[in-house]
């Protein structure tokens, strides 16, 4: 005669709070890795700034002249006087290739016509 053991098992209740305890330890975890990606993909414009500010020394320097259209190393740059009510804008755009971001920054020209 075969005796059966009689098998502890775990309770509904510590069931749901073991699952409840998982589910908010791995919503802690997507977040975190949703946080570094994020991190990650604002990090790749950081070239970008670098180039803007770049041709924006140019600019000031009297090294490029308006308008201005070049294609170096990966990215698109345009320059272009932009006539607003009583002054004048100047209009950096460099856009990088490979991403297809795009920064634009505006810089009041103070020269006469």
């Amino acid at each position: 005669m075969v005796i059966l053991k009689k098998i502890k098992a775990s309770s509904l209740n510590e069931v749901i709070v073991a699952t409840i305890v998982i589910v908010v330890v791995f919503g802690i975890a997507i977040a975190s890795l949703s946080n570094i990606m994020q991190n990650i993909v604002n990090r790749k414009e950081k070239p970008l700034q670098n180039k803007l500010n770049e041709v924006i020394y140019q600019y000031h320097h009297n090294i490029i002249k308006i308008p201005y259209r070049v294609k170096e190393e990966g990215f698109l740059i345009y320059v272009l006087n932009e006539k607003n009510n009583d002054f004048n804008e100047i209009k950096f755009e460099v856009t990088f290739e490979k991403t297809g971001k795009m920064i634009t920054r505006k810089v009041i020209s103070y020269e006469k016509d």
